[in-house]
């Protein structure tokens, strides 16, 4: 997988921050021609390299929720279970770890059907089952600053999602024009705000108003999708550390502040985090700085050793499937 030049990765740290910003306003913030960035940003979208997913948030319903689950695996067993959790439209991303052999992926659903998305990774191959509630998001794929961009030019491009999150009231329900519009940017998640307007038949400003307010409220999470390694960060893994109790939300905050950080969460015993580095000594480096973190007990790290889903979007032998035709 070829890494992108420069200015592509600088373009897809932007999205990342803000999937639907305009290419103008990417521009202002990279100090570059917006001619420049539209040309270049549309051959990235175009291409499949980078893609614009809009994911309703699971709690928009009552009873909806997260778990993260983690399967250990007989050896060749793996692949199996990989593609049948990534299958299961109720995953959001799904990997395969080494150390020990494992396929681990978060799930969205309704409470009580837990059990039986358990049940159903009973397979031939399955020695363990782990289920986890998501008690607290430390930092999201949105929420990613790879170390591509400098702050200020961050905070020209918005707010991170993570902010978003940190201040939702889980309370809060989208009403049916909301999801409407959701369900428009499902779709897809760089749609013409004129375009949605038609199908929803109301004014480009209301759908203006109503997408920031999805944002603002967390009831749609827009995120760029890209391989790290596009980005010049292939060494991926996953981290699990355990923590004193009175120590574990410091934790869970420091990973979220470091750059290698791409998500991390918690489930009230133990957080549990990916990372994306450019090398293993770079990844050592960062091993060891965790380590030494107040609080920090046991650290367990598991390489990423192959991808089945990223933020809904289904992989095939390593590559995500192609862009649907038009």
């Amino acid at each position: 997988m070829t890494r992108l030049d420069d200015l592509d990765r600088r373009i897809v740290a932007a999205l990342l921050r803000d999937g639907r910003a305009s290419w103008r306003r990417i521009a202002v913030a990279l100090d570059e021609p917006e001619r420049t960035i539209a040309r270049q940003g549309t051959r990235l979208l175009a291409s499949g390299a980078v893609r614009i997913c809009a994911l309703p948030s699971p709690t928009n319903d009552e009873g909806g929720e997260t778990t993260f689950v983690r399967v250990r695996c007989a050896p060749g067993s793996q692949r199996a279970i990989a593609e049948t959790m990534a299958d299961d439209p109720r995953t959001l991303w799904v990997s395969v770890l080494a150390g020990p052999t494992e396929v681990v992926g978060e799930f969205a659903h309704r409470h009580g059907e837990l059990a039986g998305i358990v049940d159903g990774l009973a397979l031939a191959g399955s020695l363990e089952i782990d289920a986890r509630p998501e008690l607290r998001l430390h930092r999201t794929v949105s929420g990613w600053a790879p170390g591509i961009l400098e702050e200020h030019q961050l905070d020209q491009l918005g707010p991170s999602e993570d902010a978003a999150l940190a201040a939702r009231d889980d309370r809060s329900r989208p009403d049916d024009l909301t999801r409407r519009l959701i369900e428009c940017l499902r779709r897809n998640g760089r749609a013409r705000t004129d375009d949605i307007a038609r199908e929803l038949e109301v004014s480009g400003s209301t759908v203006s108003r109503r997408i920031e307010a999805a944002v603002t409220s967390s009831h749609v999470l827009i995120r760029a999708v890209v391989d790290p390694a596009l980005l010049g960060f292939p060494v991926e893994s996953v981290v699990s550390v355990d923590a004193t109790p009175v120590e574990l939300d410091a934790v869970g905050d420091t990973l979220a502040r470091i750059p290698s950080t791409r998500w991390a969460m918690n489930d009230g015993t133990r957080v549990v985090a990916q990372l994306a580095h450019a090398d293993r000594a770079d990844l050592h480096r960062g091993v060891r700085a965790l380590g030494a973190v107040p609080g920090v007990t046991r650290l367990t790290i598991s390489p990423v050793i192959s991808i089945a889903k990223r933020s809904t979007i289904r992989y095939r032998d390593g590559r995500p499937e192609p862009l649907p035709k038009q």
